[in-house]
């Protein structure tokens, strides 16, 4: 385990991170969240973990990444078969950023558990959410809380995804 989180880690020390996990092999979670590390610091991290066999549970909760670095983390989210974990949450992670997330897996039969709290996630959002884990029967967690999420959220996704032991809507705003 690796927790580098509020360290003040930039794109430059995500570079050293990023090299670090391509030749590792043992580290299996690595939480570098609370730092500024922006869409460049993402992709050293999400070019490190096409390869990398070994990491399981990725934290990279309010890093600052926009919607390119979402794009970066869907990427590697479609090659990547070893994540069971992945928190993105409070990033100002919109309805297209997790329609990218939601397209991503389509082709991810490891990730168990996604994080999307605390974002600008809508009825939009929900949807292209809720139409791909009709498919995805890998996916069991799903952290929504504290999005934009219409009342009936809750409802549908216990409908078309009846895997997900956890949705966690409790706390949304309702729109």
């Amino acid at each position: 385990k690796l927790s580098l989180s509020q360290n003040g880690i930039t794109s430059v020390g995500c570079k050293t991170i990023g090299q670090m996990l391509k030749s590792n092999k043992t580290l299996t979670y690595l939480n570098i969240c609370r730092n500024k590390l922006y869409d460049d610091g993402i992709k050293f991290i999400c070019d490190a973990l096409m390869t990398n066999q070994t990491l399981r549970q990725l934290d990279i909760c309010q890093t600052n990444m926009s919607s390119s670095g979402v794009q970066l983390v869907g990427q590697m989210l479609r090659v990547n078969q070893t994540l069971t974990l992945i928190d993105i949450s409070d990033n100002n992670i919109g309805d297209n950023d997790i329609t990218v997330i939601a397209n991503a897996l389509k082709f991810n039969n490891t990730l168990t558990e996604l994080d999307v709290k605390w974002n600008q996630i809508t009825e939009k959002g929900a949807l292209a959410l809720i139409d791909i884990l009709t498919t995805n029967r890998t996916l069991t967690t799903v952290k929504l809380q504290f999005n934009k999420m219409p009342d009936d959220a809750q409802v549908l996704i216990n409908r078309k995804a009846p895997q997900l032991k956890t949705t966690g809507l409790g706390l949304c705003l309702i729109l």
